[in-house]
């Protein structure tokens, strides 16, 4: 095996203490915390997403990632649907 790949600091960084994640985890008892591996971004989830996260036992993870989208992707302006059709 590899023992380097077991400490990528992004994933065990994550303030297991935190009043939000502590919450989540009441709500859960079965739910091991321990296995649970934690996304560095965990901590800017809503309840909701931490329930589906920890209710799943950390399969579930919450779509929160920015789509990725090319910079040359034209913007709509949103006036021009609102109506204004020059009547």
């Amino acid at each position: 095996g590899a023992p380097h790949l077991e400490h990528r600091g992004a994933m065990e960084d994550i303030d297991l203490e935190h009043p939000s994640i502590q919450r989540a985890l009441h709500r859960y008892p079965d739910v091991d915390a321990s296995k649970l591996h934690f996304p560095s971004d965990a901590l800017e989830w809503s309840e909701k997403e931490l329930d589906l996260f920890v209710g799943s036992g950390g399969f579930l993870k919450p779509k929160r990632r920015k789509p990725p989208t090319s910079p040359r992707v034209p913007r709509v302006p949103q006036s021009d649907a609102a109506g204004s059709s020059g009547y």
